[in-house]
């Protein structure tokens, strides 16, 4: 069976999200511009973010938490929790 593909689900001024579609269960890659932002939202089902790289913030709920120079920082978030992120920095 051939891997699957990163589908683009979203492109925008801000940002570009790649979705991988795996056996109902979905990873996403999201490269947010340079001092962009993500519109924020809230969804029925939990989500896990990864940092790779850059400066920022990650919101869950009301916690501004700073991912500033922490790459592999992980966040759960709890579905129903509204969530968004900020680029701050210099680099996607």
């Amino acid at each position: 069976m051939p891997f699957p593909e990163w589908k683009l689900r979203k492109k925008n001024d801000n940002y570009q999200v790649r979705d991988l579609e795996l056996a109902g269960f979905v990873v996403s890659e999201t490269r947010l511009l340079t001092k962009r932002n993500t519109r924020g939202h809230a969804h029925p089902g939990e989500e896990v973010y990864i940092f790779i790289s850059g400066l920022g913030t990650m919101i869950i709920g009301d916690q501004d938490i700073s991912v500033t120079n922490n790459p592999g920082k992980v966040f759960y978030v709890p579905g129903g929790e509204f969530h968004q992120v900020k680029n701050k920095g210099e680099e996607e």
